[in-house]
């Protein structure tokens, strides 16, 4: 902290070998993004740095040196159902299970339909789907929530545990952006490179990584963050969304209670139990609403892996990029303008 302090930076990579990455690692990292100066925001965009082996972590930051405009992603999120930001674009419908859609290249749109591959039992195979829309899409993005099956880490590689035996997910070696921002503990590297998330990224070469280290339930920082990315697409890195998600998390707490702020959420031994959330309310001195609680509980627990100068965004959609913002320096006072445009989405 002394050395952030006298540098004052914009951006901050902590790299580190997985057995010392885990759950207090992590809300530590976030609490110190906030201790630079006296305000209540965090001072800089950080990221970890780290991976199976040395040559890993390295991979992660020559995968930053370019910039990337995703064009193509598999998803199980409902959210991202619509594929308008993609190019080519593949989803399972965790929530209703069976439901998948395809946006092959050249599509204008996404073909919804009920997918017949089932297990011995009738339920819809979703596992099997998600690794065959990977295989066939080789996605710059995945988005997860919940699960889509047996998909499991061993050796630092991702690899499917089908009943007919286990199979290694298809890789073409790319760089990715990983958002399981709906998994609960996925970010959690847990001190030990057999991780899922320091699978994912290692053999899936995710270069960028966003996920929780304790259960979600929430889930303001990981919905929040991806909802910033999404909803003005192109005008945000990754990294920058996140992080101007979690600055507004952090001004919509002080409006409710300053000193709520400062203070650290008592996180029990499994990361989320009821007795968590009464001691919360007692740290506060009274009893917190349960948006206070969720919003005081999702602060510190999302880890955001890679560099966070990375230059990486969605393709910029013109008919949602209805606003601009410019700055200027007048009488010593710095002045932002807002310039909406016809088509501005106050509610988007």
């Amino acid at each position: 902290l002394p050395a952030l302090r006298e540098a004052a930076p914009r951006y901050v990579a902590f790299v580190e070998q997985p057995e010392q990455v885990g759950r207090a690692y992590i809300i530590a990292l976030n609490r110190m993004s906030r201790e630079v100066d006296e305000d209540i925001y965090a001072d800089y965009l950080w990221g970890v740095i780290t991976g199976y082996d040395a040559e890993a972590a390295l991979r992660m930051v020559r995968d930053a040196r370019e910039p990337l405009v995703i064009r193509s992603a598999v998803s199980t999120l409902r959210e991202v159902g619509s594929g308008k930001w993609f190019d080519s674009f593949a989803y399972v419908d965790d929530r209703n299970a069976g439901i998948c859609g395809e946006k092959k290249p050249g599509a204008d749109s996404v073909s919804h339909y009920r997918t017949e591959r089932l297990l011995e039992d009738g339920r819809p195979d979703l596992l099997r789907s998600f690794c065959d829309f990977y295989a066939a899409y080789d996605p710059d993005l995945i988005t997860t929530a919940k699960g889509m099956g047996n998909l499991r880490a061993r050796d630092g590689a991702l690899y499917a545990d089908f009943p007919e035996g286990p199979e290694a997910l298809k890789e073409s070696g790319k760089r990715r952006v990983f958002l399981p921002i709906g998994n609960c503990l996925i970010g959690n590297v847990n001190n030990t490179r057999e991780s899922m998330a320091i699978a994912w990224m290692n053999s899936a070469h995710a270069s960028a990584m966003a996920g929780y280290v304790v259960p979600t339930w929430y889930g303001r920082n990981g919905w929040g963050g991806l909802k910033y990315w999404l909803t003005t697409p192109g005008r945000y890195s990754l990294a920058e969304a996140f992080y101007l998600n979690q600055q507004d998390m952090l001004h919509q707490i002080d409006t409710w209670d300053p000193e709520l702020c400062r203070k650290p959420f008592p996180y029990g031994p499994d990361g989320f139990a009821e007795e968590d959330l009464e001691k919360a309310s007692e740290v506060a001195g009274r009893e917190l609403t349960i948006d206070e609680l969720g919003f005081f509980f999702d602060r510190d627990v999302l880890a955001f892996y890679g560099d966070p100068a990375w230059n990486v965004r969605l393709k910029e959609l013109p008919e949602e990029n209805d606003f601009t913002v410019t700055a200027s320096t007048e009488g010593g006072q710095y002045v932002l303008t807002v310039t909406t445009s016809e088509n501005f989405s106050a509610e988007r």
